[in-house]
């Protein structure tokens, strides 16, 4: 599965979606999910969106792997990416800093 997802609280929040439900395009699987839109879907306070750290992760088709572009903060904590690699079932993946989260 792929999707986006935020820590708050050392909790996950996420929203995923099965690769099979998703058109490749230049050999990645990517949901178009938007971090923000999400965010005000749910209502929660902006103020907590800007604090906490997130991600979003794809798939390389031609590397048969899960790329998770995240936030440095996350990338420092085993126990974040375990639950993030835990919630979206994905096994052969790497993680990566992403300068757009920030944090």
């Amino acid at each position: 599965m792929i999707g986006i997802f935020w820590i708050i609280d050392d909790f996950l929040l996420a929203k995923r979606i099965k690769l099979s439900k998703v058109e490749e395009i230049k050999g990645f699987k990517d949901s178009d999910f938007s971090h923000f839109f999400e965010w005000e879907k749910m209502e929660f306070d902006i103020d907590i969106y800007d604090k906490s750290p997130r991600g979003r992760i794809v798939y390389d088709i031609h590397n048969k792997k899960f790329i998770i572009y995240t936030a440095k903060k996350i990338l420092n904590n085993e126990e974040y990416k375990k639950m993030i690699i835990d919630f979206f079932k994905i096994k052969n993946y790497k993680f990566e800093y992403e300068e757009h989260y920030k944090l």
